[in-house]
Parts: C-alpha cells; structure tokens; sequence
C-alpha cells in the first residue's frame, strides 16, 4: 500500500529549504514529498522585503496551504514546524483534505497565553519598533542564535542566518498578539480537525515552551498526541538528534494511518 504524500510547511523567518533534511529521511521511508515556500518568502539573502510582505496575515498563509492541497493528486499528510505547526493546524480545520498533522514546536494559536521571559527577549528589538505590526521583519544572527538556534553550533547558526527571509510584521502580530487582533487570525477550531495530530515539543525551546505545547494539546480533549524532546530546542529541523525525530514521526505515522 502506498503511503500519501508529505507537505511540508516552515516557520519565520524561513522557507521551504529548511526542509531538506527530513524530506531526504522521510523519502528513504518511502514518503514522496514537497516544501512549499510561502509567499514572499522566496528572496536572496540581503534583498529588501517584499512589497506587501508586512501586512500579509497568517490567513493568507493559509490560502497559500489550501492551494498546494488542491494541486495535490491524493490528500497530504501536513507536517509544520513553529509558525508552520500552526498554519498546519488551522488548515486542516478548513478542509478534510488532510490525512494526518505533525505540529513541530508549534506557535501557539489564540486562546493559548505564551509569552515567558526568553520569548520577550527574542522578539524583544522587534516588539519595541514602533509600527512592527505592519512591517516586515528581519532577525539580527544574534536574535536568531539566541531564539531559535541556541543548540545549533555558531558555524552552523552563520549558516543556516544565511538563508533567512522577511517576515510579516502583521503575522507575528497575529500570533503574539491575538487578543488584539479583531479576525483571532490564530484561532484553530479544533472540533472541525478529524485527521490525526501530534504536537511535539522540546525542553530546551526558547520561543515556544513546553508547557505552551502541552496547553494546546488540552485543547484537542485526549484526540491529539504529544511527544516531548528532552534533549532539543526549537530548532528540531537540524540539531543532534534530528534523525531519531522523524523516524518518531514516521512510527506515529504508521499506527495512525
């Protein structure tokens, strides 16, 4: 029996090459799979932002998912990591066109309180210009050593700073922000989900705690699953260990589906 493909979905600050390393590992299990890119994410290190990228909502990013499914022959299996984790899920609320959700350190949707002292500080330089709600955004390497790659090695962090892209400023409010924000762009209506969901999350993780990841699987009342990574930070695309993740997922996979 054929297994049914695999859409990846990144996070901030990223697109579809971070993938590289889990599509290489899932395609040897046998899994044919695709990294979608969002929009406006697709600039050469050192571009300016994108026209328009400041104000893009997450629901835009969604449309964007929505569209890679229709152009799917078979429905996907949505795997997502941070902001990603997150467009995942509310995605597969939208549509039945989804087989199965993996929510790597997902950002928390709305309804979820968040915010601790190391996510502050990472987002802190951003949160304190004036109008970042409308802007694109960019991280210093340091911001991003900091937040997202701090199990990652300096060599590596320099390398994988080198493909960041522009953010929107109007997304990152949606998600720190949602009790200003009037459309809850972040809301996931979980009673609509109906595939399978595993959220993971990790110990050492920064911007997305572990106990922010265990307040959004209360929300899906015992219908989602949960694996906690002991010995990972947020950054689970590439850090030691990053093998033995996927092959955790490729088992959840196999007695799910």
């Amino acid at each position: 029996m054929s297994k049914p493909p695999i859409l990846f979905v990144h996070g901030m600050w990223g697109n579809g090459t971070v993938w590289e390393n889990y599509q290489k590992r899932f395609e040897s299990l046998g899994y044919k799979t695709s990294a979608l890119t969002l929009r406006h994410h697709g600039t050469a290190f050192g571009d300016p932002a994108p026209k328009g990228l400041g104000t893009t909502s997450l629901l835009d990013y969604v449309d964007d998912i929505m569209a890679a499914i229709g152009e799917m022959s078979e429905a996907p299996i949505l795997i997502g990591h941070s902001m990603g984790g997150l467009l995942a899920q509310i995605t597969a609320a939208k549509t039945n066109k989804v087989r199965a959700v993996i929510a790597l350190t997902p950002a928390p949707p709305a309804g979820v309180f968040a915010l601790k002292l190391s996510t502050l500080k990472s987002f802190r330089r951003i949160l304190l210009t004036w109008g970042w709600w409308r802007k694109p955004t960019f991280p210093t390497l340091a911001e991003k050593k900091y937040s997202l790659l701090n199990k990652m090695s300096d060599e590596d962090a320099k390398e994988i700073y080198a493909h960041t892209q522009w953010e929107s400023g109007r997304a990152t409010f949606e998600v720190a922000m949602w009790t200003l924000d009037k459309r809850k762009a972040s809301r996931i209506n979980y009673s609509a989900i109906k595939c399978p969901v595993l959220i993971i999350s990790a110990a050492h993780d920064r911007v997305v705690h572990g106990s922010v990841c265990k307040k959004v699987l209360a929300k899906y009342e015992g219908k989602a699953d949960y694996i906690h990574l002991p010995e990972n930070a947020h950054w689970v695309l590439g850090e030691k260990g990053w093998e033995d993740i996927v092959d955790k997922c490729a088992v959840w996979l196999d007695n799910h589906l």
